[in-house]
């Protein structure tokens, strides 16, 4: 708390800057005497802070000077809504100087008149074209003892307020050393190689060696490129936010983005004249720190041309972009904090996912290893019935349209009418969207129709060839895709992709009876034959695969099992628990305010003994009240 206000002895000035023009001094009768602050002078007063008053005229004084520097600094008045303000704030400030002066007195702050002194020398009353006017002074002085004694007075306690706010900021303030230590803490930044080892990452197998993990890196090091990217802190530029007014139409979205577009100018304008960076996105929310953004791979909100990602790379680090970047709302300052160009990462950085990598490559080796133990071992369980078959799939995207002629779009156009009729409300009647309107539309959907024609057309005479033991080698080569297959073990997957359970299903619910079938699919139609039936048939090693892994996944589940139960019956503490307490909770509800019973006599009740909550506090107190006829008339 610091009361540094100007040392105001105009009153003594005023008082005797006539006598001084003049060179006459004034009868002592007519000269008013200045008064100390707080000494009271027999005005108005609106405070009193101990044996000290606040009168209603300085108070007037300073709250003039206040309205009168803010309108020299904004050139406008203030608003008038806003001056109960001021006046208050001004009056909270001289009571804070009073409180001040009290302080340094039970301090036992003294000032000597040499200061005092001093200190009205140095009022602008005594300057002139910034020199001391000596002359004036001891005019002034000499004219007015009384005055020039009630100045050194009001100078005396200003300055002892002055040096008690001096010593309390001193007793109050904290530690520089201690601060500068926390803010080095808080704003330094360290940069850390560490490699993170987790204990799911290690099992029973060997860990890889460091000349694998060495040679693994050589061996491929395009795998390990890095594109050039830049790291980017961005203001976002979108408040007040669209509203849904104003979004619902083109005109509204752009009036708004033009908007958006002169604050984030604004805003660029203020951080080339001088503002932080972190000033301006306090503004706007924020700032958004270590974005990543590269030429391939940009930020989800970015909505930047290509020229715009261009300045990014081409900007200097710790740079601002000359202008704002588009967003998916709104718009962006960018600040490049830093380009990293295309290298390759270096062993520190990729260290962890090679180890990963070959750890996985030891586990697939080891896994292999064992799944064939399984199939030497276990083959003779494997046996089982085995399919031949052969199949085909006629996706639509593989049986072009062709284009439709005038007379096809006619005749499309009439058998599907309704689709392009609506019921005209005003006339009662029917009204039909003419051919030439709906073309396009009506092309597209004969296409598509002419697609599915064309390709149940193929499977169909696919299906009908197949049924009737024949081949068609054309035809099939028209299909999408065709295989034959076999044998393969049933139940098993038929083929690796999508269509695997597709056959495997419609297989299983023929029950091994030889004869072809068509199943429509998502994309088109599958046709398939089931040519004969292998009985005791052993799959191969990759046939039995699944099964295989399946069996091997149970094992090691097991092993694991037997594993983790001997150890906690070693040693249980580690899955201790702590304790757990169960309880119970109802929650009753309050009953309404408006549905709570009340008699009379409670009513009653309740006000009296809280009558103040309904009363209005005394404001204005009248004793006497004079009536003052305007005109004679009658008693």
């Amino acid at each position: 708390m610091s009361a540094r206000r100007p040392l105001v002895i105009a009153m003594m000035v005023v008082t005797l800057g006539a006598g001084t023009g003049s060179g006459a001094t004034p009868p002592a009768a007519k000269s008013p005497r200045a008064k100390a602050p707080g000494a009271g002078g027999g005005g108005p007063v609106v405070a009193v802070v101990g044996p000290l008053r606040v009168e209603a005229a300085e108070l007037d004084q300073q709250v003039a000077k206040a309205l009168e520097a803010y309108r020299a600094r904004n050139h406008a008045e203030i608003d008038a809504q806003l001056q109960p303000l001021v006046r208050r704030q001004v009056l909270e400030n001289l009571i804070r100087q009073r409180l001040l002066a009290l302080e340094g007195r039970r301090r036992g702050i003294s000032v000597s008149d040499a200061e005092a002194d001093a200190q009205i020398r140095r009022d602008p009353a005594f300057q002139h074209n910034g020199v001391f006017d000596e002359a004036k002074y001891l005019a002034i002085k000499a004219s007015n003892p009384g005055a020039y004694a009630a100045a050194m007075t009001q100078v005396k306690d200003a300055l002892a307020a002055r040096k008690a706010s001096e010593q309390m900021e001193r007793d109050t303030k904290p530690d520089d050393a201690a601060i500068r230590a926390e803010l080095e803490r808080t704003l330094t930044r360290a940069t850390l190689d560490f490699i993170s080892l987790q204990w799911k990452d290690f099992t029973s197998a060997p860990e890889p060696r460091e000349s694998e993990i060495l040679a693994a890196y050589a061996a491929d090091p395009t795998r390990f490129r890095r594109p050039e990217q830049a790291t980017l802190s961005v203001i976002a530029v979108d408040r007040p936010a669209l509203t849904d007014s104003a979004g619902a139409s083109d005109a509204g979205v752009r009036a708004w983005e033009q908007r958006m577009r002169g604050r984030a100018d604004s805003a660029l304008a203020a951080i080339r004249a001088g503002a932080h960076f972190s000033e301006i996105g306090a503004l706007y929310g924020g700032v958004k720190q270590r974005i990543t953004l590269r030429r391939n791979l940009l930020p989800a909100f970015w909505r930047g041309s290509a020229h715009d990602v261009a300045s990014v790379f081409a900007a200097v680090a710790g740079t601002v972009l000359p202008e704002p970047v588009r967003a998916t709302s709104g718009w962006v300052l960018v600040r490049v904090d830093a380009i990293t160009p295309e290298h390759t990462a270096p062993l520190r950085e990729v260290a962890k996912e090679i180890r990963a990598g070959l750890r996985a490559s030891a586990k697939a080796r080891q896994d292999e290893r064992e799944l064939r133990a399984l199939y030497a071992s276990g083959r003779e369980s494997l046996r089982g019935e085995g399919y031949h078959l052969r199949y085909a799939i006629a996706d639509t995207a593989s049986f072009p349209p062709g284009e439709p002629t005038a007379q096809d779009l006619e005749r499309y156009y009439r058998a599907h009418l309704a689709d392009y009729s609506s019921y005209d409300k005003a006339t009662g009647t029917v009204v039909e969207r003419p051919l030439a309107e709906v073309r396009d539309d009506l092309r597209a959907h004969w296409s598509t129709e002419r697609r599915r024609e064309r390709t149940r057309d193929a499977a169909d005479r696919l299906r009908d060839a197949w049924s009737h033991g024949r081949r068609d080698p054309a035809l099939e080569r028209s299909m999408t895709r065709f295989r034959e297959i076999g044998p393969v073990p049933a139940g098993a997957d038929l083929d690796s992709g999508w269509v695997g359970p597709e056959l495997g299903t419609a297989l299983a619910a023929r029950g091994g009876n030889p004869g072809a079938e068509m199943l429509a699919i998502p994309s088109g139609l599958l046709v398939y034959q089931l040519l004969d039936v292998v009985h005791d048939y052993t799959p191969t090693f990759d046939q039995a695969r699944p099964r295989l892994l399946q069996q091997l996944a149970e094992r090691q589940a097991a092993e694991e099992q037997t594993a983790a139960q001997a150890a906690f019956a070693k040693d249980p503490s580690p899955y201790r628990l702590p304790d757990r307490m169960e309880f119970t909770r109802i929650l009753v509800e309050p009953t309404p305010p408006e549905n709570v019973t009340l008699t009379r006599a409670e009513v009653e009740r309740y006000y009296h003994e809280h009558v103040n909550e309904f009363s209005v506090q005394e404001i204005v107190h009248i004793r006497h009240i004079l009536i003052s006829p305007a005109g004679p008339g009658a008693a």
